[in-house]
């Protein structure tokens, strides 16, 4: 399940994608094409 999806039925608010992406800059969580690219050079 998404991040927006779980938040959404945790909390009971509907946010938008940008407002997912800004939390996950300030806690250092990685956008999904980098976390793709860092899983394939680790798994070689």
């Amino acid at each position: 399940m998404k991040l927006l999806e779980l938040v959404q039925q945790k909390f009971g608010v509907t946010m938008v994608r940008r407002t997912i992406a800004k939390y996950r800059m300030q806690l250092g969580i990685e956008g999904s094409s980098e976390r793709k690219k860092n899983y394939k050079l680790e798994r070689g």
